[in-house]
């Protein structure tokens, strides 16, 4: 299927979207996943609003 699709019941998904594919014959797993601001000490406050997108990838190795 190589698409895992996002959780439909939320406007944003916080959980984790995975792909597997092939690339120049060799298994990928790519896992795309949103951090949050979090605990400002600037401010004392905690953001909840997401800071940036983030990305890594692992060879699937029978």
């Amino acid at each position: 299927m190589d698409f895992i699709p996002p959780h439909t019941g939320a406007p944003a998904g916080p959980v984790p979207q995975a792909l597997v594919t092939r690339v120049d014959g060799r298994d990928w797993l790519y896992l795309f996943y949103a951090t949050q601001k979090g605990y400002r000490p600037n401010d004392g406050r905690y953001h909840y609003q997401y800071d940036r997108i983030r990305a890594m990838r692992r060879e699937i190795v029978p």
